[in-house]
């Protein structure tokens, strides 16, 4: 038996296929990690903003998920305030600054 040759027409159509299917898988995984984050930020009422990435950090372990830096995390977060969906208040005092998250009223 020989090896069939994929014409240029049956690759382009194999990317894009695997293209869709990686951006669906990609779109997944965001929206589970940003419900986990509103689902701490609920719970907690008013946590500061690395409190939420440690409990974060804790259930990706948990789940099996990739971990995140931080720099990756205050993205998410900024996403969700962005979408209305997060609210962020950062306090300044002497000592230095104080990042609050809490979730928008009215919002799921």
């Amino acid at each position: 038996m020989t090896p069939h040759a994929f014409s240029r027409e049956e690759v382009a159509l194999g990317g894009r296929r695997g293209g869709a299917a990686f951006r669906e898988h990609s779109c997944r995984i965001r929206e589970e990690r940003e419900q986990v984050i509103l689902r701490i930020v609920r719970r907690i009422g008013w946590p500061e903003t690395v409190a939420v990435y440690e409990e974060y950090v804790q259930v990706a372990a948990e789940r099996g998920w990739p971990l995140v830096s931080y720099r990756r995390f205050s993205g998410c977060v900024t996403s969700l305030e962005e979408r209305g969906l997060l609210e962020k208040t950062v306090i300044v005092g002497d000592g230095g600054s104080l990042s609050v998250l809490h979730v928008r009223e009215g919002d799921r």
